[in-house]
């Protein structure tokens, strides 16, 4: 039976949004020993078989997860995973109650963005700096910029990504055809690919229409603040002030962005919030042909029309900051509470080879390094044959700084995203509702703060 590791209860119970049964407890019990025999003939007890159990977010391709599982399971002797998915949207929800309860049924469990400080200061998952340092199969010192960083804190590494997400804008040739545009990725080639081209020449020209026949330029803005930084930052604002003591997110340069972002909606460019619940995300206002561009990375891949072509192009130029995109790793991270640290490593180190691989080949994820972005997988069987490389790997060079995700991100984010609804439904100003919100998100930085220290 696992060892009960104490977690701070208050703070785990805080992050729910709302009270969800405690997932039961997996036991893991090993089988009876196995005998070998020694050379005196006698009967001698074979190596105890370790199961592992990884809980990772249902968004990865299920078959891909489960073959990476089968063949782990078939390449070890003593060690086995077993591999459990979690509803997308309600994963992290799941982890915050099992660790609630002092006792989580896990071994391994994935690791995002968004709550790499959290878990970090909150002792969930084991440092892997002494693992990486000490095994040569794991090499993360090729990595793109952005994929180590975005799984550490203050120094510490704690999960390893098993393919990379740079983000980007997919579009359909054939409605810029129909329109009368030239292609954005030559638009990009010749060094016109600016915000105001797409978000206001191009989103302009292919919206229009009523009822069932309407269409729009592009997919709305994604509610968060991880996404909606990348405006920010090219508006020449920031989230977090320099000490990362409070948000400066109702600052000029910030309101700027919140006011285009926000424009691009009101113009009629987006759909609304409400005319965006006719579809099932932006995977099939792509599929429907009704919107032409969308921001995206290639987890969208699998869940796209097999007879969809689109276009590719890098993130454009940004009025008055720097153009950085966003590559959103994800991979497990090994529980603190774990009785197999040591095994689950070898889950981790497998994982970051040949799971990486199995990921390219469902068109999941996409290159962690250089090195791998120039092999014959990538470029034979990771691609579509509409796919275009090389806005892959500029968009992987675009990540020059990633957003600084606080312990306690996902609260401020909601307050922040309240905040967002109400400038963009037109009743509130951005300086009205940023300033409004402010207090709210200073308050929890200095909670967390008060709990866990500086950051």
């Amino acid at each position: 039976m696992r060892q009960k590791r104490q977690i701070s209860r208050r703070g785990f119970l805080r992050l729910s949004a709302a009270t969800v049964a405690g997932a039961a407890a997996v036991a893991c019990v090993p089988a009876a020993p196995a005998t070998d025999m020694t050379d005196e003939g006698e009967g001698a007890p074979a190596a105890e078989m370790v199961e592992l159990v990884y809980w990772y977010d249902n968004s990865y391709p299920e078959a891909t997860m489960t073959q990476a599982g089968e063949e782990f399971n078939e390449s070890q002797t003593n060690i086995s995973i077993e591999m459990v998915p979690l509803p997308y949207g309600e994963a992290i929800q799941k982890v915050y109650v099992a660790l609630a309860g002092g006792e989580a049924p896990f071994d391994l469990t994935f690791n995002h963005p968004m709550q790499r400080a959290t878990y970090a200061v909150r002792g969930v998952l084991v440092p892997l700096n002494d693992y990486i340092e000490a095994d040569p199969r794991v090499n993360v010192d090729n990595f793109y910029p952005g994929l180590v960083e975005n799984l550490s804190w203050q120094g510490q590494v704690y999960a390893i990504a098993d393919g990379a997400h740079p983000m980007f804008v997919m579009y359909n040739p054939r409605l810029m055809e129909e329109a009368g545009l030239q292609d954005p990725w030559e638009v990009y080639q010749e060094g016109g690919w600016t915000l105001e081209k797409w978000e206001r020449e191009y989103a302009g020209a292919l919206s229009g229409g009523e009822g069932v026949e309407r269409q729009w330029g592009r997919t709305p803005m994604s509610r968060t603040i991880r996404l909606e930084n990348l405006w920010i930052w090219g508006f020449g604002g920031d989230v977090w002030n320099e000490d990362n003591t409070a948000t400066v997110i109702n600052e000029a340069e910030a309101i700027e962005a919140w006011n285009w972002m926000a424009d691009t909606t009101k113009m009629g460019f987006t759909p609304t919030p409400a005319e965006a619940e006719e579809f099932r995300g932006g995977a099939e206002m792509m599929n429907t042909e009704r919107v032409a561009m969308g921001f995206f990375h290639r987890e969208i891949l699998p869940y796209l029309r097999e007879d969809l072509v689109l276009g590719q192009v890098p993130l454009p130029e940004m009025p008055n900051g720097p153009t950085i995109t966003r590559n959103p790793p994800e991979g497990p991270g090994i529980y603190t509470g774990s009785e197999h640290p040591d095994e689950a490593w070898e889950y981790v180190a497998f994982n970051t080879n040949r799971g990486h691989e199995l990921l390219i080949i469902a068109h999941y994820g996409d290159p962690t390094s250089p090195e791998v972005a120039e092999s014959d997988l990538w470029l034979k069987q990771g691609l579509k044959d509409w796919e275009t490389p090389e806005v892959i790997d500029i968009a992987a060079a675009q990540v020059t700084r990633v957003i600084l995700h606080i312990p306690g991100i996902r609260e401020m984010d909601a307050l922040i995203q309240g905040a967002w609804d109400e400038i963009v439904l037109d009743r509130k100003t951005a300086q009205e509702a940023m300033d409004e919100v402010k207090p709210d998100v200073d308050q929890l930085i200095a909670e967390y703060r008060e709990e866990y220290g500086d950051f």
